[in-house]
């Protein structure tokens, strides 16, 4: 299951079906408050368009980042989080970590079953601190 973590909390990614009716209605004004001239068909055409692409093809899809704003919208919704399609896009890139999927958090995964490996983590950024080397009790080897 594809994850997040924005603000120190983690989320699992919600499919667009599971926002509610009142959102989807909403959706459209609230869109339209941030400068957004998107409608919520456009959200399901632009769905629709990159789950049928290959994936490095849709990466390059030229409305992914409205794809990913509605998922990020859309999932903190689902989680009970009170924000608005503005409020719930509103932070800087760097405040996100999208988690990858890791085998003990698979829904359904049985004991011994085999799953496909785990994709790595994401490199750390070139803007992080370095790492402080821990302290050592032990008298210093010669």
């Amino acid at each position: 299951m594809a994850r997040f973590k924005l603000h120190g909390k983690v989320y699992a990614m919600s499919a667009l079906d599971e926002v509610s009716l009142k959102d989807v209605v909403l959706f459209n004004s609230q869109a339209e408050e941030i400068g957004l001239r998107r409608k919520w068909s456009d959200v399901e055409r632009v769905a629709v368009e990159i789950a049928e692409m290959p994936p490095d093809e849709a990466d390059a899809h030229p409305e992914k980042l409205l794809a990913i704003a509605v998922t990020i919208w859309a999932t903190r919704r689902v989680a009970g989080d009170s924000v608005t399609f503005g409020e719930a896009i509103d932070f800087p890139m760097n405040a996100i970590d999208f988690l990858p999927d890791t085998e003990d958090r698979r829904p359904g995964k049985r004991k011994g079953a085999k799953t496909a490996p785990a994709k790595k983590a994401r490199t750390p950024r070139a803007s992080a601190p370095a790492a402080e080397p821990l302290e050592s009790d032990a008298p210093p080897t010669t």
